[in-house]
């Protein structure tokens, strides 16, 4: 199972960062998590978008706005040969605008769209993915990937009190989680991490290591770093374009 890392940083894309989206593949099997501003630009999409399967966390545009890219990709290539089967779109089942301007069926598009919610459970190829929903603005989801290789665990977005990635990220090979904050900013609601959060979660579900993602893009992502490993020295921050094998963590 590989892991490559489109999309870092949040609420916009700078410089080569993206927007949150995580791409796994096992084989010729590919799951998609999240599709964030400019993220589809580490994309092969000749090859990414066969066999591929996209989960949207939840319905903020900093998760999902490169999804039109995705799509109309999806159309021009089915067009040109290149595409002969429908990439698939799980979107989270809260009905909102949001959902069905994405979902829109007059929009150019080779896509089939479906819903989840926490309950269930999605087979891809040999990965199983399933879902716990966390504490933010909007209905989020957490996600876990399990393969023979082992497993990957996404945080989305969450707050810190009363998250759900701890029990999802039980004994995980990798925890991908958020780190919005750092020690001294003003955090005036419970809907994102600091990073020695997401470094304390990481230690109390046992995982291997942890990715963070989410960081601001003007600061420098060295100081979400020291700032976890006081707390879980196994972490490591995101990086676009980086790819791990998991057989190899």
């Amino acid at each position: 199972m590989e892991i490559k890392f489109c999309g870092s940083v949040s609420p916009y894309p700078k410089g080569i960062d993206s927007c949150p989206s995580i791409l796994v593949s096992s084989g010729d099997f590919k799951i998609l998590l999240d599709c964030g501003a400019g993220s589809t630009r580490n994309l092969d999409m000749l090859r990414d978008l066969r066999n591929l399967v996209a989960f949207i966390s939840h319905y903020h545009p900093d998760h999902y706005s490169d999804l039109t890219s995705l799509l109309y990709s999806s159309y021009t290539n089915h067009n040109l040969g290149y595409l002969n089967e429908r990439i698939k779109i799980y979107l989270p089942d809260e009905k909102c605008l949001e959902h069905d301007y994405l979902s829109d069926p007059t929009r150019e598009n080779y896509a089939e769209f479906l819903e989840y919610n926490a309950l269930s459970s999605i087979a891809h190829g040999d990965m199983q993915i399933t879902f716990a929903k966390n504490p933010h603005p909007r209905d989020t989801y957490g996600m876990r990937i399990d393969s023979k290789d082992g497993s990957v665990v996404y945080s989305a977005d969450t707050g810190f009190k009363g998250n759900s990635v701890e029990r999802l990220a039980k004994d995980a090979d990798i925890l991908i989680c958020e780190a919005s904050y750092l020690r001294g900013f003003n955090r005036k609601n419970d809907t994102h991490l600091f990073a020695h959060e997401a470094a304390l979660i990481a230690k109390h579900a046992n995982v291997s290591d942890l990715y963070l993602f989410h960081t601001y893009p003007e600061l420098d992502k060295n100081d979400y770093l020291n700032e976890a490993r006081e707390v879980f020295p196994q972490t490591h921050i995101c990086e676009d374009g980086m790819k791990l094998d998991l057989r190899r963590v």
